[in-house]
């Protein structure tokens, strides 16, 4: 991945809270968290998320750029919402690297 893409991405990332809840070894937070995707799950870390497809409990993000789709997760999810389309293209650029 574009390197430039990468570290834009981990300030999004970082920006838009996602390291509040989800760390990049281990989570942030401890427990099963409700984010208003229809239940309390825990916490998955970011570290290799690219290679654990489908995401989400439903397994509605086929890819990483899926789980910004409105209906897998949305502004429910953390700050899905109001990121950008190139906000986001950073953060899976970045997601991907980790």
């Amino acid at each position: 991945p574009d390197p430039d893409r990468v570290a834009e991405g981990a300030d999004v990332a970082a920006e838009a809270g996602c390291l509040g809840c989800h760390g990049i070894d281990g989570p942030s937070v401890s427990g099963s968290m409700d984010v208003g995707t229809g239940g309390s799950f825990q916490v998955p870390r970011l570290r290799g998320v690219s290679l654990r497809l489908p995401l989400m409990h439903d397994g509605c993000a086929k890819r990483l750029e899926d789980r910004f789709d409105p209906s897998c997760g949305g502004d429910s999810h953390g700050g899905g919402g109001v990121l950008s389309e190139d906000e986001i293209t950073a953060l899976v650029a970045w997601l991907g690297s980790l």
